[in-house]
């Protein structure tokens, strides 16, 4: 079905709706105006007997539009809530992710954190923003890490390395790395865990 039949019928759809609760007394009550020159015209309609029916046409024309009009307010309100809640949800998943998690520009500069990413880095939450990603890395790992992004492809596996970091207390001296591109391919995740930990199970 092309989008403009499909179009074509939802209007329908919301029009014999909107005819419906209006007929059976259940449409959402609501304070709206007509303008002067239609009510005239209403008025001028009424007024005699030949034209009485075409004015009441006209005022339930009116009235069925108003429902319709409040029908798509409440389903553009129905879905920014779920929009709203969806969002919500997907933010939570990703703060409280059992591993590390960082979104990155190509440069290396960190845009986005959550809590186990920043723990293994040795930092407090939201600290690593705006960091280098690199300057968390020996000299070594740094340069393995340049050079494996230049093969990380959008769509591709995601590819993984293992790299050491700086000495700091309170962080691991090792880290599994796992990477791949986002859907746009200008930026990357990063998904982190311990690799010593990991040695140690």
């Amino acid at each position: 079905m092309s989008v403009s039949a499909k179009a074509t019928r939802n209007k329908s759809q919301l029009r014999a709706e909107a005819a419906f609760r209006l007929k059976i007394g259940t449409a959402a009550a609501s304070d709206w105006t007509l303008s002067s020159d239609t009510l005239a015209l209403l008025f001028k309609l009424a007024s005699s007997p030949d034209t009485v029916m075409d004015g009441l046409k006209l005022l339930h024309e009116l009235q069925t539009h108003q429902v319709e009009l409040e029908m798509q307010h409440q389903e553009l309100e129905r879905s920014a809530q779920l929009q709203e809640k969806q969002q919500s949800q997907y933010a939570c998943l990703f703060e409280n992710a059992p591993f590390g998690y960082l979104v990155v520009q190509p440069d290396g500069i960190i845009l986005r954190s959550n809590q186990e990413a920043a723990y293994l880095l040795g930092l407090k939450s939201k600290a690593c923003n705006g960091k280098k990603f690199e300057s968390f890395c020996t000299a070594l790992s740094a340069y393995s890490l340049q050079d494996l992004l230049k093969y990380c492809v959008d769509g591709a596996p995601p590819m993984m390395c293992v790299l050491e970091l700086k000495p700091a207390a309170g962080r691991p001296k090792r880290i599994q790395l796992l990477i791949n591109r986002t859907p746009d391919g200008e930026q990357f995740h990063f998904g982190l865990s311990s690799y010593d930990q990991l040695l140690k199970v």
